[in-house]
């Protein structure tokens, strides 16, 4: 968690700093929420992410744990055309994969290594969003649309810290050896796929509800989003999924997201005319 903390804060400490030295807005009226208006500003997240490849998960050599990953910094821009709707693009970094433990099957799944599939993208959603009562202190969003993802990074990697001997059927494990076995040793490490193994782009589906928190007398306001997000296709390479389904050890790999995300944005308003009555707040 250390480690998350120091890769996460300071970058996205340091733009909302900038984000906040922006000048202050007369808070916003019923009118003002229904007319047109644009807002921008920058997130960061955790999230839970997964590969679902049921052979992934069935394999003897592997057993899941639960993986988090940190979603840096993003940066989201929109426009809402009136009270409830409008329309968000973001550009998010995002950390992607899953982990699993390695355990020798044959010697009471004894832990023998760790095994980790790590993508990093910049992901691009364009989400059509829904906002309830706009012009309320707090009010809820609901957004959804497709994501683009562009690959910037992808390793596939296993690390032995004990001696055993693995199953290495090429059509029930994605390890190979003689005589479907596989010896391995404390201390070395296998990388089983590169960069080259995924696919540069990728398309996913987003879906998010959320809470907006209106700072008073400001243009500010803070958003809270429960997001989840899946892959439409398998993240692998054309060629990496033509070798897995040759040797028979062959299921569609997506990527899974659900978690959360914090962000503090400003809206561009163009305020309407009317009585301090309208007001509300």
């Amino acid at each position: 968690m250390r480690f998350l903390f120091r890769r996460w804060c300071p970058p996205t400490l340091a733009a909302l700093g900038l984000l906040t030295a922006l000048p202050a807005s007369a808070q916003i009226t019923i009118r003002d929420a229904d007319r047109v208006s644009a807002h921008f500003g920058l997130t960061t997240g955790l999230n839970i992410t997964s590969l679902v490849d049921a052979k992934l998960r069935g394999d003897p050599n592997y057993q899941s744990r639960t993986t988090y990953h940190s979603q840096p910094i993003g940066f989201t821009a929109g426009v809402h055309f009136n009270e409830h709707n409008g329309v968000q693009v973001e550009a998010n970094h995002v950390r992607q994969g899953t982990h699993f433990v390695i355990t020798d099957s044959r010697n009471g799944d004894r832990l023998v290594g760790t095994k980790d599939v790590l993508l990093t993208y910049w992901s691009v959603p364009l989400l059509y969003k829904y906002t309830a009562a706009a012009a309320a202190p707090v009010r809820f969003e609901l957004h959804l649309g497709p994501q683009l993802n562009f690959l910037r990074s992808g390793i596939e990697v296993n690390r032995y810290s004990g001696n055993a001997v693995l199953v290495a059927s090429p059509s029930t494990t994605d390890l190979t050896g003689p005589n479907s076995n596989l010896a391995v040793t404390a201390g070395t490490e296998q990388q089983l796929a590169a960069a080259a193994d995924f696919r540069s782009t990728t398309f996913s589906g987003v879906f998010g509800l959320g809470v907006e928190y209106q700072i008073k007398n400001t243009g500010f306001y803070v958003s809270t989003v429960l997001r989840g997000t899946y892959s439409l296709g398998d993240v692998r390479s054309a060629d990496r999924v033509e070798k897995a389904k040759a040797v028979g050890y062959y299921n569609t790999r997506q990527s899974a997201v659900l978690g959360g995300q914090i962000g503090l944005h400003y809206q561009f308003i163009q305020q309407a005319e009317g009585h301090p009555k309208d007001r509300s707040f």
